[in-house]
């Protein structure tokens, strides 16, 4: 699916941009294919205890090893009931709720996991250098075929 997308963007030459964003999926499908291909940002929060930036984990995620029933099967209500989100860096947990969300997603903020990029192999910040020249370039290009000054200023 991404590659269509990527097709339908690419036919029109310099107009063309396209933004991928996506909500967890499988490993090795297009989205993660495409991610891998990225600087690789994280969604992350900083800790309201001891400050320490970090993305939400589901490994960081804790409830009550006794919400089981009589039987042995996980009471989903009791794991509700005492879900929490652990602090990765100082251990101090969360409950879960509307409210903790909002206060740790105020704090929110995308985190580069990789400063290489892929296309070119250069540092990020070069890469959009490039990218913005590359973009000058062609927006010089389309003036000049299609008759227009160049340079308005």
């Amino acid at each position: 699916m991404a590659g269509e997308a990527e097709a339908r963007v690419t036919a029109f030459g310099w107009l063309g941009k396209y933004i991928f964003m996506s909500q967890g999926g499988e490993e090795d499908d297009d989205t993660h294919r495409k991610f891998l291909t990225t600087d690789q940002r994280e969604w992350t929060f900083k800790c309201p205890e001891c400050g320490q930036r970090q993305p939400f984990k589901w490994e960081c995620v804790e409830w009550s090893k006794s919400a089981r029933d009589e039987f042995g099967d996980w009471d989903f209500d009791e794991v509700r009931r005492t879900a929490a989100m652990r602090c990765e860096s100082c251990n101090h947990h969360f409950d879960d709720g509307d409210r903790m969300r909002r206060k740790l997603n105020a704090t929110g903020g995308f985190v580069s996991k990789k400063r290489q990029c892929q296309t070119c192999d250069t540092s990020l910040s070069a890469c959009l250098v490039t990218r913005f020249v590359t973009l000058r370039r062609n927006s010089l290009i389309f003036n000049e075929r299609n008759g227009r000054d160049s340079n308005p200023r």
